[in-house]
């Protein structure tokens, strides 16, 4: 009789002897030898296991993995050898979710601003601003900001007026602006819409023209106040206008006994318009010449139908 004795190591599985293994232990096999006797193999067999993982990535835009960049979502396998020199099977489940970039433009006015998040932009110029979106991956907004600065609008005509009377008010040209006239205590009778109104006033003696423009981007104003000539005016009872003290260190208190008063403007010793005021109707008020040099001033008081003019002394 023979006898025969085999180490074997091998991963997985062992076919001998046309028997398949797959559990590591000591095997034999009987058969007869070339002499017609016994002949017993053993076979001492080791079965390592060959391995498999599995991992569940999400990443923005790209993922690296064993060398390799993938862009797309999707299952990807490596194969290599593990510990044991067995087959080692690596599974990546992969999610690849896409930033978002998104880009705006702005025309703004000079002094305008445009609010991105929390930041705030006047100047002009590119700028980015990077968020987290909802799949938690960067949502970058590109704003491109292009500012406007708007012209210089002066509007050039009659401030002295004399009531029933109809003047002309210009602005320089400002080229693709919306032009539009409006006035306090008259009427817009000529060249709405153009650099050049006409303007005919009613019988308060007292009044604004305005003039707005507007391209869309810009909105811009300019007030021109008038008023009636301080001198000439027929004068009305010294009980209807009080104005006390006077002088004064400077703020008088100016009352009208009769009349609603609409305002008054305020003209210094050479006749210039130093204060323009608005009452609204009201009795009596008070008139602050406080930050004025001292000396004599003609306060021209503006009521429904007729103005009066009074002086006052800051000492």
């Amino acid at each position: 009789s023979t006898t025969s004795s085999t180490d074997v190591t091998e991963c997985d599985s062992y076919n001998w002897n046309g028997q398949t293994y797959t559990v590591s232990d000591t095997y034999t096999f009987q058969t007869l030898n070339a002499a017609g006797c016994d002949s017993t193999a053993t076979l001492n067999l080791t079965i390592l296991e060959s391995s498999t993982s599995s991992t569940d990535v999400t990443e923005c835009d790209s993922y690296t993995w064993n060398g390799q960049t993938y862009t797309v979502s999707d299952t990807y396998t490596y194969q290599t050898l593990n510990a044991d020199g067995c087959d080692s099977t690596a599974t990546l489940n992969l999610t690849i979710p896409e930033s978002v970039v998104y880009n705006q433009s702005f025309d703004i006015c000079a002094g305008d601003s445009v609010v991105v998040g929390s930041s705030v932009y006047y100047d002009e110029d590119v700028y980015t601003d990077v968020f987290l979106a909802s799949n938690n991956c960067d949502s970058t907004v590109v704003t491109t900001v292009t500012v406007e600065t708007p012209p210089v609008v002066s509007i050039i005509g009659q401030t002295i007026i004399t009531p029933f009377t109809q003047y002309t008010y210009v602005i320089s040209q400002a080229a693709g602006y919306n032009i539009t006239w409006s006035v306090v205590n008259g009427n817009v009778t000529g060249g709405q819409g153009t650099t050049t109104a006409s303007v005919f006033w009613d019988a308060n003696g007292f009044g604004e023209v305005i003039v707005f423009l507007d391209n869309g981007v810009c909105t811009i104003s300019d007030t021109l106040e008038v008023g009636g000539d301080p001198t000439g005016i027929a004068s009305i009872s010294e009980s209807e206008i009080v104005i006390h003290p006077n002088p004064s260190d400077g703020v008088f208190r100016v009352r009208s006994t009769e009349n609603h008063i609409l305002g008054c403007r305020v003209y210094n010793s050479i006749g210039e318009l130093i204060v323009s005021r608005h009452t609204h109707g009201t009795s009596e008020f008070d008139l602050d010449l406080s930050n004025y040099a001292n000396g004599l001033y003609t306060v021209l008081v503006v009521f429904e139908e007729k103005a009066a003019s009074r002086k006052v002394v800051k000492r």
